[in-house]
């Protein structure tokens, strides 16, 4: 498969908190993640916009674009699971070796939960050639939904609770340690500067 090149274009980060990503130096992994934030939110716009366009549909063309694009913003929401294993791994798990709990933000849950819809989603995604659009349409569109709410609230949780916690409560000796972490868990393809 090509290399994507979809984390490669410049962009003006769009954050409910702003002040928090603007203060932090380049390459921070706190500013890393917001980074991917923005490009998770992206997708998941392109992905309403798709799913808007193939419930306009009667049945599915032979060949089309849109199908191009679901792949794509499927395959993109998929690979958001290395961000999430960094959260957990590098992190929540130094907020938990700071005596800091973060269960009342339900934030693995939310990981467990989107990465359970994204799976279905891709699944009913992939099934959209072989099985009549008529059949499939509702779940299609409850689920793209569902995927798209529990995103933002979650993206908005880690932007202005998480974040701010865990730059307030983890030592400043420990944020170089924890890029070399998040270095080995490795990137997304669109992880801005990231390979």
């Amino acid at each position: 498969m090509p290399k994507c090149n979809c984390g490669e274009n410049p962009f003006v980060i769009k954050t409910k908190n702003i002040e928090l990503y603007n203060s932090l130096p380049e390459n921070h992994v706190l500013k890393t993640l917001m980074e991917e934030h923005f490009n998770i939110r992206r997708f998941v716009s392109e992905m309403e916009e798709a799913v808007k366009e193939l419930l306009e549909l009667n049945e599915l063309p032979e060949s089309t674009p849109l199908m191009t694009d679901l792949y794509r913003v499927t395959d993109h929401l998929l690979r958001t699971e290395r961000h999430h294993i960094r959260e957990e791994s590098v992190i929540m798990l130094r907020l938990d070796k700071e005596m800091v709990s973060t269960d009342d933000l339900n934030i693995r849950t939310d990981h467990d939960d989107l990465r359970l819809m994204k799976r279905r989603f891709a699944k009913l995604v992939r099934s959209l050639y072989n099985t009549p659009l008529s059949s499939v349409r509702d779940e299609v569109s409850e689920l793209s939904k569902k995927i798209s709410d529990r995103l933002q609230m979650h993206i908005e949780t880690e932007d202005t609770v998480l974040y701010p916690l865990a730059l307030k409560q983890i030592p400043g000796d420990q944020w170089e340690t924890m890029t070399k972490e998040c270095d080995k868990i490795g990137y997304i393809c669109f992880t801005p500067g990231k390979d």
